[in-house]
C-alpha cells in the first residue's frame, strides 16, 4: 500500500512525497491521533483526543487518553496488533508513544504530545 506522507512534503520530482509500509502506518496512526483527526471535516474518524486538549494534566487524563488511543488505532487500523501507549507528563504537555505489529513484526514508535 502506497499513501501520502503527512504533513505534506514534495519529493523533489513534480508531486507530494508517498510513503508505504511501516513509514505509512506510523503516519497514518499519528494522524488519526492528531487534534482534528485524519479528516478535520470528520471528526468521527479522530481518536478524540482533541476533547481532552483543556483537562488538567493528570494522571487520570494520561490514562484517558491512552484508551482513547488503543481504541482509535485498533479502530481505524485493522492490520496494526499489540497496541501499546505509554504515557510521560512534564509541566504543561502529555506525550504518548503508540507501540504497535503488523504481521507480527513490531512497527517504530508514533509519538502524540497534547498541549
Amino acid at each position: 500500500m502506497i499513501g501520502l506522507i503527512r504533513p505534506f512534503q514534495r519529493d523533489g520530482k513534480s508531486g507530494f512525497a508517498k510513503g508505504a509500509g511501516d513509514d505509512l502506518i506510523i503516519d497514518r496512526i499519528e494522524a488519526i491521533c492528531g487534534a482534528a483527526g485524519e479528516l478535520p471535516w470528520k471528526p468521527e474518524l479522530s481518536s478524540g483526543l482533541d476533547r481532552l486538549r483543556n483537562t488538567k494534566n493528570s494522571v487520570m487524563l494520561a490514562q484517558m487518553a491512552t484508551v482513547y488511543v488503543q481504541t482509535a488505532v485498533t479502530t481505524f487500523e485493522p492490520g496494526v496488533t499489540g497496541v501499546g501507549v505509554s504515557a510521560s507528563q512534564s509541566d504543561s504537555t502529555l506525550d504518548l508513544s503508540v507501540t504497535s505489529q503488523r504481521a507480527g513484526q513490531a512497527l517504530p514508535v508514533a509519538t502524540v504530545s497534547l498541549s
